[in-house]
């Protein structure tokens, strides 16, 4: 009889725990539940104030631009200035451009981030493309006495956004030139298949270590004790936007590389397959 009381009490204890640790497991997870619900909001709104930041910049940096080059352009003005003036507006346009630079790729990352990136896509002739691109970033080359060379001829065209392969382009050549060496080169090849394009970036720069390779994608990565030639600082946002871009656009991007070499940065896009 006394060993029935204790199993009952026993077994009455043992139900009461089980209760009370389902009513505590399910307080643990409605507790996580609405952190991982902050989190997300902390996230979202995170995205939020940066595009609106990175919005709000566009406009007077635009502004800026336009009043500098007005005026470095005018040779009225710039027959009643000193040279030391001139050097001085010559420096804020450089680095408005860097700014102007930043806040693209801050609104590229913001509108990936919350799912909102336009992609348009039509017959894109890389060709073309490469053409605009060297001829927008040739004087970066000749500051750096850099020779880009385009052996890219007349591909198949590409089904593509052509204002991202643009920004892809110029993503990796401008990389190129400044990661490179005085008197190196950038060279564009090209190759394709029944289904891709192929292009490559290649430079004669320092190279790249081969195990921070798999890393270079990453969001605000930075390679360690890589120079550049110019005095810009890299804040390790354009190659993660450029395979952002390509992977959105149905393609693929690597890089290989020897230190002390140059590096080559390759990626595909889709074929135009109704071009014959």
């Amino acid at each position: 009889m006394r060993w029935s009381r204790e199993a009952a009490t026993l077994h009455a204890f043992y139900s009461n725990l089980a209760i009370e640790v389902e009513r505590r497991a399910n307080d643990l997870d409605s507790i996580c539940q609405n952190q991982l619900e902050n989190e997300k909001k902390i996230l979202q709104l995170k995205d939020e104030i940066l595009f609106v930041a990175a919005h709000e910049l566009r406009s007077p940096v635009s502004a800026i631009k336009w009043g500098l080059t007005t005026l470095l352009e005018d040779k009225e003005f710039n027959t009643h200035i000193s040279t030391n003036l001139k050097g001085i507006l010559k420096q804020v346009y450089t680095h408005n451009e860097q700014l102007g630079n930043l806040v693209s790729q801050l609104l590229n990352i913001a509108r990936i981030e919350q799912g909102v990136l336009s992609i348009k896509t039509e017959r894109v002739y890389v060709s073309h493309s490469i053409r605009e691109v060297f001829d927008e970033i040739k004087h970066l080359a000749e500051e750096h006495n850099i020779h880009l060379i385009n052996k890219v001829e007349n591909p198949p065209p590409l089904l593509a956004d052509p204002t991202l392969v643009k920004e892809i382009l110029i993503n990796l050549i401008t990389n190129a030139i400044r990661y490179n060496v005085p008197d190196g080169s950038v060279t564009i090849t090209e190759r394709h298949t029944d289904a891709l394009v192929v292009i490559n970036v290649t430079d004669t720069g320092q190279g790249i270590p081969r195990d921070q390779l798999s890393d270079v994608f990453q969001k605000f990565y930075k390679i360690t004790q890589k120079r550049t030639l110019g005095k810009e600082k890299s804040v390790g946002l354009g190659l993660y936007i450029t395979k952002e871009l390509v992977t959105r656009m149905g393609g693929t991007i690597r890089a290989i590389s020897e230190p002390g070499k140059g590096s080559t940065f390759t990626f595909t896009l889709p074929r135009d397959r109704q071009h014959t």
